[in-house]
């Protein structure tokens, strides 16, 4: 005689609704910090191009929420980073109100998603996350004294090299030479 048993079939458990009058959890600004003075740098939306050369040491982001919402959760380029429940809320965390710094922002794209939550250690009802693309330039050499003395310096692509342009250059050069630079650049491939 065989014995059919019955399996309860799992369903995921739903997203907790905040109460009827109470306000959705909400991340209001998120700010690029320099931990050694605590000062604002940039506000951070959408998609941003910082240069790597106007990042302060450690740089850190500090979120700022609405009332109701009692932690955050940090996650850098995918990774889980940081929950934050008590200001302030900061990526890299803080001691004694201090900030931390921060050693994620380096050359290249990342993507920042701050999420907030109505109770403490990111429980209780989830608020939309607040999602920043940022990309760090990074910092380039100028040329060497007397190469060329009215130089500007434009950004390449992560990965692409140096080109050495200069008003009075050879378009024959490639500007793979500090001593023979380019006249002009069109566009410029890694």
């Amino acid at each position: 005689m065989s014995v059919a048993r019955r399996t309860a079939k799992q369903t995921p458990a739903p997203v907790a609704a905040p109460a009827p009058g109470a306000a959705r959890p909400e991340v209001t600004t998120l700010h690029l910090r320099d931990p050694a003075t605590g000062r604002v740098v940039r506000e951070l939306t959408g998609d941003v191009t910082v240069r790597e050369k106007e990042l302060p040491a450690g740089a850190t982001v500090t979120a700022d929420v609405s009332p109701g919402t009692a932690s955050v959760t940090f996650q850098f380029n995918g990774a889980a980073v940081k929950t934050e429940s008590s200001p302030p809320l900061c990526i890299s965390g803080d001691s004694r109100g201090k900030l931390l710094p921060f050693a994620g922002f380096t050359a290249g794209a990342h993507e920042l998603r701050v999420t907030p939550f109505s109770r403490a250690g990111g429980a209780g009802v989830r608020g939309e996350p607040r999602v920043v693309r940022l990309t760090v330039v990074p910092f380039m050499e100028p040329p060497p004294a007397g190469v060329e003395e009215d130089w500007s310096e434009f950004p390449l692509a992560a990965g692409a090299r140096q080109v050495f342009v200069a008003a009075d250059g050879d378009d024959a050069n490639d500007g793979t030479k500090q001593d023979k630079p380019v006249r002009t650049v069109l566009r410029g491939y890694a």
